[in-house]
C-alpha cells in the first residue's frame, strides 16, 4: 500500500500542469488526466472535459497498482534456491549436524544411532519431500534429499552392515507418504 501511495503522489506531482492561474488549464494525473480546470482569461467553454474524470482516475489507480506490485515483487523476489538449499550439513568423525535458518539445529552422534530411515512426504516441491532420518537414543537429525551433505551422509551410512539398498532405491521412486527402514542396530 505504501508503494502504491508514494508512486501515485510522486507521479501526480511531477507530471501536473498548473497553468490555470496564467490563462491556461491545470491538469493532474498520469498516464491519464483525472482532474482538470481552467482559470484566468481562458474561455471555459473551449475546454469541454474539465473537472473530475472518474474513468481516467480508475485507469491511473490500476496503473499505479501495477507499478506498486512490480516494485514490491522485485524488492521481495527470492532467488532460485530450492527449499533444500537452505540446509547446511556438517559431518565430523563424531557426529552429523544439520542447520537451517528457521529450524532448531539437529545433531546425530554416529555411536548413538539405532535406526536409519528414508521418509517420503507429499509436500514437494514447496518443501523437501524426501528426508534421511538418523535416529539415535539421545540424538538424531533429518537431512533433506538434495541438500549439500546428503550424498556425503549417504556414502557413510550405505556402508553400514545390513544397510538395505533395495529399500533405498524403492523409496526414491515412491510418491506417497511412506517410511522406509534402511538400517537398524542389532
Amino acid at each position: 500500500m505504501i508503494w502504491f501511495s508514494v508512486t501515485f503522489v510522486c507521479f501526480t506531482l511531477i507530471t501536473m500542469e498548473n497553468n490555470a492561474a496564467s490563462d491556461g488549464i491545470s491538469s493532474y494525473g498520469f498516464p491519464k488526466t483525472f482532474y482538470s480546470y481552467t482559470g484566468g482569461k481562458t474561455d471555459p467553454g473551449f475546454y469541454k472535459d474539465h473537472g473530475f474524470n472518474a474513468p481516467n482516475f480508475i485507469v491511473d489507480l490500476i496503473f499505479y497498482g501495477f507499478i506498486g506490485f512490480c516494485a514490491f515483487y522485485v524488492k521481495n523476489k527470492k532467488s532460485n534456491m530450492q527449499p533444500e538449499d537452505y540446509y547446511e550439513v556438517t559431518i565430523t568423525d563424531d557426529a552429523i549436524t544439520v542447520e537451517h535458518p528457521k529450524r532448531k539445529t539437529e545433531t546425530a552422534y554416529w555411536d548413538d544411532l539405532n535406526a536409519i530411515k528414508l521418509i517420503n512426504t507429499d509436500e514437494g516441491p514447496w518443501l523437501p519431500d524426501i528426508w534421511l532420518a538418523l535416529i539415535g537414543t539421545k540424538s538424531g537429525c533429518t537431512i533433506p534429499h538434495g541438500s549439500k551433505g546428503f550424498e556425503d551422509a549417504y556414502n557413510i551410512i550405505s556402508k553400514y552392515e545390513g544397510f538395505n539398498l533395495e529399500l533405498f532405491i524403492e523409496s526414491m521412486s515412491c510418491t506417497n507418504n511412506a517410511e522406509f527402514l534402511l538400517w537398524e542396530k542389532k
